[in-house]
């Protein structure tokens, strides 16, 4: 779905990890036919009423960043020196800041790399906000796992490697299309590779969207890791296996700026929805969660988004123009739905199959 919020997040039977859902929510057996009363509409022309940024595309990042100077930070191991500096300590909402790596070879023999995708480097580059977010209220038994796992990749933010001001957003699609596994990549001795990494301080509302909000303020962490395979001869790696590989990791701090987005966090809409009793009954229906089988968060953001789902019925009539959060969980093969609007936290509707009980 061209229109969910890039904070889509899914537990697919409840795993780790899993792919986001790619399917519209379906009408599960004995689903309520449609929802309850729902808030007087707002009407569909009336302005985003929070702090946005504009969209990255219209903001100039500037010149590429060329390091000058000792590096923000540095580790050498393996033979391998790791060095990072950060284009500003700082970065203010609607701003770019850049990330220079350089990796050097100080051995007599090849480096190997783990590589990314089309045998780019594997060298990654991350910001860990988790520390900026709102946590919410905490929460025990099923509701604290079912919090835990609809927010736990909450707060990472991945740098794209940069490839020029015009191919941000085009490096993906083109490294998604290349289709040729990682693998080795080496760094030759006394080799000196320098990459280029760079972050936009907002996040997106939608995937397309022309909605971008602020972060919320406070020190990110910035990791760099270079995954290293071995020194010497090209290494052999295990046949459709991850490889095992000793990573150099580096951290810098960055202070963001700003007040925030000024709506709820994913977490403390999570906390709003385990609020209402219908949704908190469903949630802690089964102890065990033995018959939980599908847990997700998603966005349908107005006013476009889908006025078919049967189960939910139009999810246009709540009158929210800019989006409704529906969060979805499976109980023994039945679906609940709890339906907020996700700047307020306002619960718009709770939808549950026929047979559940205020006890679940």
């Amino acid at each position: 779905m061209r229109h969910r919020l890039v904070l889509t997040v899914l537990a697919a039977t409840l795993a780790l990890g899993g792919a986001v859902s790619a399917q519209s929510p379906s009408a599960s057996p004995g689903a309520s036919p449609a929802p309850s009363a729902s808030p007087s509409p707002s009407p569909a022309a009336t302005p985003f009423p929070y702090p946005l940024v504009p969209r990255p595309s219209a903001v100039d990042p500037g010149p590429r960043f060329e390091p000058t100077g000792a590096p923000d930070a540095t580790v050498t191991r393996h033979g391998v020196r790791l060095e990072a500096w950060l284009s500003a300590p700082t970065v203010a909402p609607g701003e770019w800041v850049q990330v220079a790596v350089r990796s050097t070879n100080l051995g007599d023999d090849t480096a190997w790399q783990h590589s990314g995708e089309c045998r780019t480097s594997g060298t990654f580059v991350r910001g860990d906000s988790r520390d900026t977010i709102p946590n919410g209220v905490p929460q025990t038994g099923n509701a604290a796992v079912l919090k835990r796992r609809l927010t736990r990749s909450v707060g990472y933010e991945w740098f794209p490697f940069w490839r020029g001001r015009d191919e941000l957003e085009g490096s993906v699609v083109a490294l998604a299309e290349c289709g040729v596994l990682p693998g080795p990549l080496p760094l030759r001795p006394g080799a000196v590779r320098t990459e280029h990494f760079a972050w936009y301080a907002g996040h997106g509302l939608t995937w397309e969207s022309d909605l971008w909000q602020p972060p919320y303020p406070g020190t990110v962490t910035v990791a760099v890791e270079w995954p290293f395979l071995a020194r010497g001869a090209r290494p052999i790696l295990p046949d459709g296996r991850q490889p095992r590989t000793d990573t150099l990791r580096l951290t810098l701090p960055l202070a963001v700026t700003g007040a925030g987005p000024g709506t709820p966090s994913l977490p403390e809409l999570v906390d709003r929805a385990l609020a209402d009793p219908r949704w908190a009954a469903w949630v802690d229906g089964d102890p065990t969660r033995d018959d939980w089988g599908y847990l997700d968060a998603i966005i349908w953001p107005g006013p476009d988004y889908p006025p078919d789902i049967v189960t939910l019925g139009d999810l246009r009539r709540y009158g929210h123009p800019d989006g409704v959060l529906d969060i979805e969980l499976d109980r023994a093969g039945d679906r609940g739905f709890v339906l907020l609007d996700p700047w307020t936290g306002e619960v718009l509707d709770v939808v549950l199959p026929a047979w559940a009980s205020p006890a679940g």
